[in-house]
């Protein structure tokens, strides 16, 4: 009979399954099993069936443990993971080892039960650690030990042993990364570093997207954890409350929004966002670049003035939201050999260039901005 696991139910019956798993495998010695084998009466030919099967547990678990230790370097260190309960008891029965967790249960300690008069039906974990006779329920001490039983008996004992013993290392390997997580969230200093830190790698990895985002007049959208740190006083308790609780993916938005965000932010003033608009960084960002280089472009117009196209065209290209600010913003960053023109020559001017006209200025435009890229973030 397989022992199937309903986590739901056994979410709401008991939340300490790792702590309860390490004292019912602890439990299991000489005692309990000779124990169990007296009082289950196994045949020869099933005690040899499940010693190959736990030797194949065994095998499995050694793979399990190595990905445990692996990850538990740096797991309390990470803020937001693709599996944020890969060690708890939560989801998936203790994560990377939830099939030995399973075997434990369903083929090995359900196959010593006591007997009772009719078929028991044990639909969820915690009935089969507190039946089992291998974890310590209605044990009889053996005198004779292994000596009235077959070699079989012996072998099955040693092999489930190591199997005892390789999963104590895992689960006490799941129940340290479990402390180490809530020290972290506990400790403020260290929880802004995993914070700090975790947001700087992702920053890194999303640059791709945040430039494309920067790259974009519009507005983007807030995120949940954005949403509770604009919303809320005390940071902390936002910091505490998304760590290892805010999947990966939700992270990243947080990072995106909040780069795309700052770098707005950071790199605009107030009179840049009144001249070009708050969600139109790359345009004012342009516009500054372009005007710094326009010399280049040989933009001179009648007597020592700039041709009043050459900044119709800008304006346009810039997404500017007003010309009179944009003319008086202009002549604060344009420090090149010609004299600035006045605001009717440019409206003019403006009013006069046709799309075909500001596609040819625009190619000119790009090709300063080509020639001196501008580092977004």
């Amino acid at each position: 009979m397989r022992f199937t696991i309903n986590y739901e139910m056994y979410e709401a019956a008991n939340r300490l399954l790792l702590e309860r798993l390490i004292q019912g495998v602890s439990k299991i010695d000489e005692d309990t099993f000779v124990s169990g084998i007296k009082s289950c009466k196994k045949k020869e030919t099933a005690i040899e069936k499940l010693t190959a099967d736990v030797h194949r547990f065994i095998g499995d678990l050694c793979f399990e443990c190595a990905n445990l230790k692996d990850r538990a370097e740096d797991f309390h260190l990470e803020y937001a993971t693709i599996d944020n309960n890969y060690y708890d008891d939560s989801g998936k029965l203790l994560g990377q080892i939830h099939k030995s967790v399973e075997h434990l249960i369903s083929d090995i300690l359900a196959k010593f039960l006591p007997r009772t008069r009719k078929p028991q039906a044990y639909p969820i974990t915690v009935h089969v650690l507190d039946r089992s006779i291998l974890v310590g329920n209605s044990v009889s001490k053996d005198l004779f030990g292994f000596d009235g039983y077959e070699p079989c008996v012996k072998e099955l004992y040693d092999v489930l042993y190591m199997f005892k013993n390789k999963l104590l290392y895992a689960l006490n390997v799941c129940k340290a990364e479990v402390e180490k997580v809530e020290t972290v969230r506990n400790d403020e200093k260290v929880l802004k570093y995993v914070y700090a830190n975790t947001f700087e790698l992702r920053r890194e990895l999303k640059s791709n997207e945040i430039k494309e985002y920067l790259s974009k007049n519009e507005k983007i959208q807030m995120d949940q954890i954005s949403l509770d740190f604009d919303k809320r006083t005390n940071r902390t308790d936002v910091l505490k409350r998304w760590y290892h609780n805010a999947e990966l993916q939700q992270f990243d938005q947080h990072v995106v929004y909040m780069s795309v965000s700052r770098t707005k932010d950071e790199n605009m003033s107030d009179e840049e966002i009144e001249v070009f608009g708050r969600d139109n960084f790359i345009g004012c960002r342009d516009a500054k670049q372009i005007i710094e280089h326009l010399d280049e472009l040989n933009p001179k117009g009648y007597g020592n003035k700039l041709d009043a196209r050459f900044v119709a065209a800008l304006f346009s290209k810039s997404h500017a939201q007003n010309l009179k600010l944009f003319m008086a913003f202009f002549p604060k960053q344009y420090n090149g050999k010609y004299d600035c023109v006045r605001y009717n020559a440019v409206n003019s001017a403006k009013n006069n260039i046709d799309k075909h006209e500001q596609n040819k200025y625009n190619k000119l435009f790009d090709e300063i901005l080509e020639r001196y890229p501008i580092n977004l973030i």
